[in-house]
């Protein structure tokens, strides 16, 4: 039995996970904010930077410092990917931003409690992994950003060849 892998949604756009096509997938998710704001009691500033508790806090960035303070957390993301997923290189691209756009988001810790979700991306499961998301709590605390994951998910299947 062979299995056959096949995209069948054709992205309008072509996604490459170089910075600057990662950082305009990440600030149509976050937004973008050269003032402090706060998201669910805790303090966020530039791009979607979740303060630390340790961290000084400034209320106020330059763009310049904004996009320094995102390129950290986007490397830290990238290589939290190549830790949770053991395949994540041979995922497919949009689910590569996917999966380095949630772990910044949640954050490692955070999305380490995924494991359904994990599980099912390293199986290439994406049914399985858009059925993860659909059931957490992040999908009821971001309906729109959950419903386009599943989408980009809904999008690869596994075709048997007999």
């Amino acid at each position: 039995m062979k299995l056959l892998f096949l995209s069948l949604c054709a992205f309008t756009s072509a996604y490459s996970q170089t910075i600057d096509e990662l950082r305009e997938h990440i600030i149509g998710q976050e937004g973008y904010s050269l003032s402090s704001y706060y998201v669910h009691g805790r303090l966020h500033i530039g791009i979607g930077h979740k303060y630390q508790k340790n961290e000084v806090k400034l209320h106020r960035m330059t763009p310049i410092q904004v996009e320094n303070l995102f390129r950290k957390d986007l490397r830290v993301a990238q290589k939290r990917a190549l830790v949770e997923i053991s395949n994540y290189s041979d995922q497919p691209k949009e689910v590569r931003i996917m999966i380095v756009a949630l772990i910044y988001n949640l954050g490692g810790a955070g999305f380490h409690e995924f494991k359904e979700f994990r599980l099912a991306i390293v199986k290439k499961d994406y049914e399985g992994a858009a059925k993860a998301l659909r059931n957490s709590m992040w999908s009821s605390q971001l309906p729109s950003r959950a419903r386009y994951y599943n989408k980009i998910l809904h999008c690869y299947r596994v075709f048997r060849l007999e």
